[in-house]
């Protein structure tokens, strides 16, 4: 298990965007995780509300090198976290911290979407009481690939 010691959240800002810039391109190089919400976000299928709920992006830092981006924007939480830091924990002590700012600023409920292959991931987010909604997308990504992703929804009220 992880040192939680170790690792800190770190609100992202002007100061920290140049450290959050090389992650994303490393992150980007390891996974599709920015090219499906890109891709998921200019179709069709889905449908998101648009509302002024409170947002937030944080740099996840291990011993004060950053391993991954998390964020919520419109009640929608985005994690990405570094292939060699996977497997740990961190996504999960992550998602507690997102958890608990939401319910400090008083939304009602956060949702993510999922890759239906991703069991790891899935796995945590039904531990932390996230459910599926029966909602589902069925995207091709630039490289031709096709992914499909579930939509989980946690109520808060």
């Amino acid at each position: 298990m992880i040192n939680q010691d170790d690792y800190s959240l770190a609100t992202l800002n002007a100061q920290l965007a140049p450290f959050a810039s090389q992650l994303i391109n490393q992150l980007q190089q390891e996974s599709d995780t920015f090219t499906i919400g890109s891709v998921r976000d200019g179709q069709d299928g889905i449908v998101e509300s648009t509302d002024d709920s409170p947002a937030k992006t944080w740099l996840i830092l291990k011993t004060e090198q950053p391993i991954g981006l998390a964020s919520i924007e419109q009640g929608e939480i985005g994690l990405a976290i570094l292939k060699k830091e996977q497997g740990q924990g961190i996504g999960q002590m992550v998602v507690r911290a997102l958890i608990d700012w939401v319910q400090q600023v008083d939304l009602a409920y956060l949702w993510l979407d999922v890759q239906e292959h991703n069991v790891p991931a899935i796995h945590i987010y039904q531990k932390m009481g996230f459910e599926f909604t029966g909602a589902s997308q069925q995207l091709t990504l630039p490289n031709q690939r096709q992914v499909v992703i579930l939509r989980m929804e946690l109520p808060l009220k």
